[in-house]
């Protein structure tokens, strides 16, 4: 089946909320000394306060702190501060979920001329989260999104007037808006076009260019291009048949959400069943190094609950122990790639977990 990408909630919530650096003004301060301009009222290092413990760099991943943060430089005016508090408010990490509240929050930030903010306001009314207003109000504010370079926006559009009942199907707009969006560096637009030449849809089918533009978002990373891709290879449609290369594309498509590269100086995966496996290994003997501060210990039983390994199989005890790890080193993607298999809930208690685990840890240095 061909695979056509949508941006949806899910995706817009996780992924395109701006990713700051806990830095303020062009000098990078310690956390303590961004924590004390914060409580003194600085509305700049409140944010970058807050962006720290999103992230979880240089500290503990805390969803419920940057809440707090964000809430306060939202308060003292600043834009982005409340993009990134609606945007937690509707996943309900770190605060209860509400889609009203953040609906609220998205119209504020959509009117005042906010790119991202138009498109996930966008994204809300059509999906009829917080609101009920009708789904085709959604099109304005991608076209403003969209006009402003918010190349996401334009997708959207592409796939309204593609397939949707919203709005008259379109194949015309539908391609535009793809050709706009690609422009702007959206692979999974180009997808999405290469899908369009496959099925003849408002264009002569032509296989040929539609491998040219699915093996070119494959090479921009869309995991889907690389799928519809091996399609391709598998029937010989505008590329010479090749089982070989359309198997390895499907693996490679299968693996593309999977990226599970090792932390450098880290055990890997065969490493860590090995000290399990060992005739002498003692979980309490690991815990303690990892409550002494030992952040391969940490590491370590992280993977141990995250996989069952050695003991019963805990997500929420795993992200613990690999949120502290990662608090002291500047990879944080292991910890990072399990909230993927986590509820809301499950990280905001794995959050509360963590906060205790480094309260024993700083009790003992």
């Amino acid at each position: 089946m061909l695979q056509i990408h949508k941006i949806i909630i899910t995706g817009i919530i996780a992924g395109l909320f701006a990713i700051v650096s806990p830095v303020y003004g062009q000098a990078k301060l310690s956390l303590d000394e961004i924590t004390l301009l914060a409580e003194r009222g600085n509305v700049q290092a409140q944010f970058a306060l807050a962006a720290a413990y999103k992230t979880g760099q240089g500290t503990i991943q805390d969803y419920s702190e940057a809440v707090y943060w964000f809430a306060k430089a939202a308060e003292g005016g600043l834009l982005e501060a409340q993009f990134e508090l609606a945007g937690l408010t509707a996943e309900g990490l770190g605060t209860q979920q509400n889609y009203e509240i953040a609906f609220n929050l998205f119209q504020t930030i959509a009117e005042a001329g906010h790119p991202k903010g138009q498109l996930v306001f966008g994204v809300m009314i059509e999906k009829g989260l917080g609101t009920d207003s009708p789904p085709e109000t959604s099109v304005p504010w991608y076209e403003k999104a969209a006009g402003q370079g918010v190349a996401e926006a334009a997708t959207n559009l592409g796939v309204l007037y593609q397939s949707s009942d919203i709005v008259p199907q379109d194949f015309t707009k539908a391609q535009s808006w793809y050709e706009t969006a690609a422009k702007l560096g959206d692979m999974r637009a180009l997808n999405n076009l290469g899908v369009m030449y496959i099925r003849g849809e408002g264009v002569i089918p032509d296989y040929e260019i539609a491998a040219a533009l699915l093996t070119q978002a494959m090479e921009g990373g869309s995991s889907e291009a690389m799928a519809n891709l091996a399609s391709l290879y598998a029937s010989g449609l505008g590329v010479t048949v090749d089982e070989s290369r359309a198997n390895e594309l499907y693996r490679n498509a299968a693996e593309a959400t999977r990226n599970t590269r090792t932390l450098e100086g880290l055990p890997d995966a065969d490493e860590i069943i090995q000290i399990v496996s060992a005739p002498d290994f003692n979980t309490k003997n690991l815990k303690r190094a990892a409550f002494a501060g030992d952040v391969r210990a940490q590491y370590v039983l992280g993977h141990l609950h995250m996989n069952g390994w050695g003991t019963p199989q805990d997500y929420v005890t795993a992200y613990a122990w690999l949120n502290v790890a990662a608090s002291r080193m500047s990879d944080v993607q292991v910890r990072d790639e399990l909230t993927v298999r986590m509820t809301n809930n499950q990280i905001n208690e794995a959050q509360s977990l963590s906060r205790q685990y480094a309260e024993i840890i700083a009790a003992a240095e």
